[in-house]
């Protein structure tokens, strides 16, 4: 296992990665969720209250196992890996772009 702290090129090694797992106990809205989904990467993700469930689609973008279930979470592992990695739809993406982020933040402005 490697370590490797900061790098700047962190999307072409989630690209070059088997599986993207995120096992967080709680999340808000998890970027790096998304960013493994849009560098093409198969994705595991605890079902932790906020963030993955609408990431990941209710599950149809990667699988969501419940949180403080280890075994659940590797049978998860390795049922991803049986799947091709690719991107996701280009429209699953769209609500999380820096457009969508500042429409919705314009739209909040505008009812104030």
């Amino acid at each position: 296992m490697d370590l490797p702290g900061w790098r700047p090129d962190v999307l072409a090694c989630m690209a070059r990665s088997a599986v993207f797992v995120l096992s967080s106990a709680w999340e808000g809205l998890p970027t790096v969720l998304i960013e493994a989904l849009a560098a093409g990467t198969r994705v595991v993700s605890t079902d932790c209250k906020s963030g993955p469930r609408e990431i990941l689609q209710d599950g149809r973008l990667g699988a969501l196992v419940p949180v403080g279930d280890p075994t659940a979470l590797a049978r998860a592992i390795e049922e991803a890996l049986d799947y091709p990695p690719g991107p996701p739809p280009a429209e699953a993406l769209a609500p999380f772009t820096r457009d969508a982020a500042v429409d919705h933040y314009l739209r909040i402005i505008d009812r104030i």
